[in-house]
This record gives C-alpha cells, structure tokens and sequence, in this order.
C-alpha cells in the first residue's frame, strides 16, 4: 500500500499539531521551506497551534518564579 502525498501531509500536520512532531521534522516531511510555511499549511487543514505540554508550562512557570523572586545583587 502506497501512501499519496496529500495523506502524508496531513498525518504530518496532524502530528504536528497534536505534539508528536516537531516542527522541524513537519518542514522536511512537508518540504517546506520556514516555519510561516508550516504554520499556513496547518491552518489551511484546518488544524490548532501546536501547545506545550501543561507539566512543561508549570515547569517553565516555576523557574520563571524561582529567578524572579531571587534575591538581587546591588
């Protein structure tokens, strides 16, 4: 069974959407050539913004804390 292109690319902006792709593997299976690219196609298809995972975005929110509230040096 052969796969067509169209099919392909839509898995790829599927995955890519929903995490399991990064964006640069998304560029190379789709052969595009920059991000403003990728992020047309996925809205052409109909597809979100990719998001962070929520345990990255709390992480991320911590150390942003952490290095906010540190103590200053004069």
């Amino acid at each position: 069974m052969t796969m067509s292109r169209d099919t392909v690319g839509i898995d790829a902006l599927r995955n890519y959407s929903e995490g399991r792709l990064s964006s640069g593997e998304a560029l190379q299976v789709l052969r595009l050539r920059d991000h403003a690219g990728l992020l047309v196609a996925l809205g052409d298809a109909g597809f979100p913004l990719p998001t962070q995972h929520q345990a990255l975005v709390d992480a991320d929110a911590k150390t942003f804390d952490t290095i906010w509230n540190a103590p200053r040096r004069p």
